[in-house]
């Protein structure tokens, strides 16, 4: 092409010069406009996940009317007081204020859950519909169904993530609309079918949410969960650093990760 531009562009005054500086300028022009296409494409994907942030910011705030409390109280000369939630002494119980008598009132955690005649639904569609049953204290109760057919659904509901339509849901007797949203889910302690693993040490990720360590009783948490064993095989045990959500790790050392971490939270309510 160079030599025939040579040949044809004489009768017009084209030099192999001038020919040469349009071939470079040329390639100045498309390097912009090639560039400017991949930040288009870049722009596209920051604005994807710009619209997923602002979706975030722009949800309401939950409301939290309940004004029932949770907390820990030990006996003392006769009398029972409140303690620090992350003392492992003393025992769970309710707390609010009575306004007759204009002092607060306390009701010890048994651990009893009720649903009665619930209804919930997604959009359209029921999930459960008129579901009751209840798990006294101390019981251990297994919900067994298909996928889709509202286990999840249920722990939901109790933790307050959805409302229900209809019915009510009673922890030892209270209804859960009437207790802090705070406070209902400090209660549980729930082990993810797919736990979540920071970028942190074992020991951190174990007593993720506490302010700070106890070594004793995260061994202790360590051995009840039969983690123990799988963490002696690990370089640094509990110093191991676990990167990309513990790649490292099986599912199954995943999942008792998960219960040790949920025990050393000693909650009321395992679900």
């Amino acid at each position: 092409m160079i030599f025939y531009s040579q040949d044809s562009g004489a009768a017009f005054g084209l030099t192999v010069g001038i020919l040469i500086s349009f071939t470079q300028f040329a390639r100045s022009f498309s390097g912009p406009v090639s560039s400017m296409t991949q930040n288009v494409n870049s722009i596209i994907l920051a604005l994807a996940g710009a619209r997923r942030v602002f979706e975030v910011l722009d949800q309401k705030p939950e409301t939290n009317e309940g004004k029932i409390q949770l907390v820990k109280l030990i006996k003392s000369h006769g009398k029972f007081k409140e303690i620090k939630m992350n003392l492992n002494v003393g025992e769970y119980a309710w707390k609010w204020f009575n306004p007759i008598t204009r002092q607060n009132q306390y009701t010890f955690l048994k651990g009893e859950i009720e649903f009665k005649n619930v209804w919930f639904k997604y959009h359209d569609t029921y999930t459960l519909k008129d579901i009751s049953f209840k798990a006294n204290a101390g019981q251990k109760i297994a919900l067994v169904g298909a996928t889709g057919a509202g286990k999840t659904t249920i722990i939901n509901l109790l933790c307050r993530f959805y409302e229900i339509e209809k019915g009510q849901i009673l922890y030892d007797g209270i209804d859960i609309k009437n207790i802090n949203k705070k406070a209902l889910r400090k209660s549980l302690g729930y082990v993810l079918q797919d736990p979540y693993l920071f970028s942190d040490t074992v020991s951190n990720n174990i007593a993720y949410g506490s302010d700070e360590i106890d070594d004793d009783t995260l061994k202790m948490v360590a051995e009840a969960a039969n983690l123990e064993s799988h963490l002696a095989k690990l370089d640094s045990k509990y110093d191991t650093v676990l990167t990309n959500s513990g790649s490292s790790l099986s599912q199954g050392q995943k999942q008792l990760l998960s219960i040790a971490r949920v025990n050393y939270k000693n909650p009321p309510v395992l679900i």
